[in-house]
């Protein structure tokens, strides 16, 4: 059938005849066909079987499940034992091959009720504590609740199977798989199971994580921030659920309350005559009649609403005595229909930390409503509301108990703040900076990071608008196209670079991060906001390509040294074996110029490293001894030409001075002389112990080489004096144009 029509019929059922009747309507429709019912009715426990289209006006629809009901047989079939048909060879072969190799599984309908167990859960499924259910979401071990639900998700939409994968301290990464049952017996129910994950599964372990810094470790970090953000709003759905079923409930108790009202004002109107004052005598019960409910259909509808609403409800009249209770109260309760008219205070209570006399009291005499939570003996959790009733003539007949089953709700509230927590945790162990902004991009919270890189507090930075941060450091061109442009029409917005001088940090490259997060319902869409410091890195690209220009200039200006060495040495030799010898030399010393410029990062060359690695060949037994000397830094230029020059000298010792004998000594120091405002650099060649020294008869290739380098690169003089005990050279140049700009002399050693 495609429409089944009961309405107003399961309000004069008691609970076993309303299941029959749904239960025959189930049977009787087609699968998608439509069950309507009265204003008053509901399916009640039978929610498995009927999904709801349209709660006010009472239209279900079928939703699956097999296709059985209980029909009386005459006359009964007794079959021997013998007759009954074997099972079949392949059938106990298939069910063999499933105990032993098949997964942990359960088969559940689209409400997630286990209807079957497969194998070994214990590992993902537990009873909770309280009364026993088979709902698997309860059930889930921690971690595995976020993986079902999307999976089962995933398998209803899509009608095919769907994986998803968790991780649990114990068990380590679980498979989840969900597969719809296809055919008649299988509408609705969908298999479920859990295995060990394989290597390679959509979630890296924790042990893969590198260390901070690294890009995996961000990923993961957000991988973890969208699970919990997910895991969040399917808690709040499954809230924001529950609360519509308890106020369509409630809207239902109001609606049935005004029906069963209306005729008992009717019948309390004044009477038009005394005659029929008389004949009502004759054909009504008195309003002060102390059995409650009447036999009035109203009333009726009511008990039978409440009885099958599986809410637990009390009646108590002024003296706080049972006028009468919904079965539900049972679970409260130990009370019987023999009770009707005891006071509630003999009764033993099943719950703690709830006074249900006094607040009987208080609504009867004070007309007071109250509303508590208690904790009910077998663990679940019930919202206890007390409020005076009235009769038909307006008078206060006592007070209405109601027990609501809150056990899941605050269980979804206890998710959705661990929810919150976790990613509360994960925000504030976050390395980068982050800010949470609102729909007017004002701020509403930042992780410690933030306040600690910007140097702010969160008194100026919470509540502020993100432009009017730091006095209006943030008013940032770019960041205004990020977030008023790029972002409302992208959602996700990765590494846009933003360059900015800030007044307590300064000059700062950042990468940045926005992902905008869509509001639902009464909460309003947020914006999250990271930074990625990119200053050293960006620092470090703009120094190699300064290196690269640097190192191009001094390979074309190294070969032009080379080239014009090579011209000198090859002029003043006699022999090719003298050129060779020679050239190698001043060739390794160029060598080492570049060396010293190289270490300082072509910026720095301190003066006491280039006479050190000028020197260092030639320093054998401790013959060369270098003075202290002001510390000064020098170009990479004039690090060159001192280099060669000082090898020059070394050269012309070893051959003819002080180093060609082994009592010769070589003393090497320099001075910093003031010059009016163009201090000079004095550097001094000492030697002495060599043999005895004369003027040559000519000027030598070495001696060209030291003057023509001292007048023309330092744009100074060099001087050397033939005295009999030793060589003295000085050379000395204006500190101007030679030191380096950035560091030029260190002031706390220049003395």
């Amino acid at each position: 059938m495609d429409l089944v029509s009961c309405r107003n019929l399961l309000i004069y059922l008691d609970a076993d005849g309303q299941n029959r009747v749904l239960s025959l309507a189930h049977f009787a429709l087609r699968e998608g066909g439509y069950l309507f019912l009265g204003n008053a009715e509901s399916v009640g426990q039978r929610d498995h079987l009927f999904s709801i289209v349209s709660k006010r006006w009472r239209i279900y629809q079928r939703s699956g499940g097999p296709k059985a009901v209980d029909l009386p047989i005459w006359p009964p079939v007794q079959s021997p034992e013998h007759e009954r048909a074997k099972p079949k060879l392949a059938d106990v072969a298939v069910q063999a091959l499933a105990d032993r190799f098949g997964p942990a599984s359960v088969v559940i309908d689209r409400h997630y009720r286990i209807q079957h167990f497969h194998g070994t859960t214990v590992d993902y499924l537990t009873q909770p504590p309280g009364a026993p259910t088979l709902d698997l979401m309860a059930m889930a071990r921690d971690g595995l609740a976020l993986a079902i639900r999307r999976a089962v998700k995933q398998a209803l939409e899509n009608n095919e199977a769907a994986k998803s994968v968790a991780t649990r301290a114990k068990t380590g990464r679980v498979e989840v798989t969900a597969s719809p049952l296809g055919g008649r017996s299988g509408d609705g129910l969908i298999l479920v199971s859990f295995s060990p994950a394989r290597k390679g599964s959509e979630l890296r372990p924790a042990a893969s994580r590198t260390k901070k810094g690294n890009p995996d470790q961000e990923r993961d970090y957000d991988d973890e921030l969208k699970e919990a953000r997910e895991e969040l709003q399917a808690i709040v759905e499954e809230y924001e659920t529950a609360n519509e079923e308890l106020k369509a409930a409630n809207e239902e108790a109001t609606s049935v309350n005004e029906e069963l009202r209306r005729p008992m004002r009717s019948s309390n109107r004044p009477k038009r005559n005394c005659n029929r004052s008389t004949r009502s005598s004759t054909r009504s019960t008195p309003n002060s009649s102390t059995r409650w409910p009447n036999s009035t259909r109203p009333v009726m509808t009511f008990a039978i609403f409440l009885s099958g609403n599986d809410i637990a409800t009390i009646f108590l009249d002024t003296h706080t005595r049972i006028k009468w209770f919904t079965p539900a109260v049972n679970r409260l309760f130990d009370v019987i229909d023999a009770d009707i008219g005891r006071p509630i205070a003999n009764l033993a209570q099943k719950f703690v930390n709830g006074d249900l006399v006094g607040k009987a009291r208080a609504a009867v005499d004070k007309l007071a409503m109250s509303e508590e939570t208690i904790r009910a003996d077998n663990g679940r959790s019930y919202s206890l509301r007390v409020q005076p009733y009235r009769t038909g003539d307006n008078r206060i007949a006592g007070a209405v108990a109601s027990f609501v089953d809150v056990t899941e709700l605050e269980r979804s509230q206890t998710r959705i703040a661990e929810a919150r927590d976790y990613a509360q945790a994960i925000v504030r162990t976050v390395h980068n900076p982050m800010i949470v902004l609102d729909g007017s991009l004002r701020v509403q919270s930042a992780n410690p990071a933030f306040y600690q890189y910007f140097q702010v507090d969160a008194k100026e930075t919470e509540g502020h608008h993100v432009y009017e941060l730091g006095n209006g450091q943030w008013g940032i061109p770019a960041l205004r196209k990020l977030l008023e442009d790029l972002l409302p029409t992208q959602g996700w917005i990765a590494d846009f670079l933003v360059e900015h001088d800030f007044p307590q940090i300064g000059r700062r490259w950042l990468a940045l991060n926005a992902q905008r997060i869509i509001g639902y319902g009464d909460r309003p869409g947020l914006i999250l906001l990271a930074f990625n410091d990119m200053t050293e890195r960006k620092q470090a690209e703009l120094h190699r390509e300064m290196l690269v220009a640097e190192l191009s200039h001094r390979v074309k200006n190294s070969l032009m040294v080379v080239q014009s060495l090579a011209a000198q040495t090859l002029n003043s030799s006699r022999t090719l074996e003298e050129f060779g010898k020679a050239f190698t030399g001043r060739i390794q010393a160029l060598g080492r110029a570049h060396d010293i410029a190289l270490r300082g990062g072509f910026q720095r060359v301190a003066l006491g490293g280039i006479v050190g690695q000028a020197l260092a060949p030639f320093r054998i037994n401790g013959r060369i001894e270098i003075a202290e000397g002001p510390l000064v830094d020098f170009e990479p230029v004039v690090s060159q030409s001192l280099t060669l020059m000082l090898h020059e000298l070394a050269t012309n010792a070893l051959k003819y001075g002080a180093l060609s004998t082994g009592a010769g000594m070589v003393s090497v120091g320099w001075r910093i002389e003031a010059n009016g405002s163009n201090p000079h650099l004095s550097l001094t060649w000492t030697e002495s112990g060599g043999p005895a020294v004369s003027a040559p008869g000519r000027v030598g290739q070495g001696t060209r080489f030291i003057k023509g380098s001292a007048r023309h690169e330092l744009r100074g003089e060099a001087t050397l004096d033939f005295l009999p005990e030793g060589l003295l050279a000085t050379i000395a140049f204006p500190l101007k144009d030679a030191v380096n700009t950035t560091s030029a002399i260190r002031p706390s050693e220049e003395s």
